[in-house]
């Protein structure tokens, strides 16, 4: 069983899901990266959250090289990759911004590359945006995302 859970909550309820049985968390946001911290309280800091559970944390939504490996350094278990190219996403109209999928896949990829190297500890890079085709699948596969 997971459990997801957006930012604001992760703190107060994953330790809760947790000893109900949950198997993994997953914390979604498009916002997150291991510097987001509040001066004035103590926001979710992914390091203690890592440190507090003894379940698999994976994040979404990354697109860059240099988030990712901030949270791999934080000690997540699994990224998840990509924001607004899907069709139930807004963003890209609305923001007029995006990145395409086997983009942010490479990137990301690119991050956990390194990281391995550098630590031996692998990371699961999860393609989970706009996938709507059997082609869009064998793109992020070939890509080297894990799923």
């Amino acid at each position: 069983m997971f459990s997801l859970f957006c930012s604001c909550s992760t703190k107060r309820l994953a330790p809760v899901a947790v000893e109900a049985g949950c198997d993994a968390v997953v914390v979604q946001s498009k916002s997150y990266n291991a510097r987001h911290n509040s001066k004035s309280l103590e926001g979710l800091i992914f390091s203690k959250l890592v440190d507090s559970l003894d379940v698999p944390i994976i994040v979404g939504k990354q697109l860059n090289y240099n988030v990712t490996r901030e949270l791999m350094e934080q000690g997540v278990d699994g990224i998840l990759v990509g924001v607004g190219p899907g069709s139930g996403f807004t963003s890209r109209e609305v923001l007029g911004v995006g990145v395409p999928q086997v983009s942010a896949t490479l990137e990301c990829l690119s991050a956990r590359d390194d990281y391995f190297k550098l630590t031996g500890r692998y990371v699961s890079i999860i393609t989970d945006g706009g996938i709507r085709t059997g082609g869009e699948l064998c793109k992020s596969f070939v890509a080297g995302a894990d799923a």
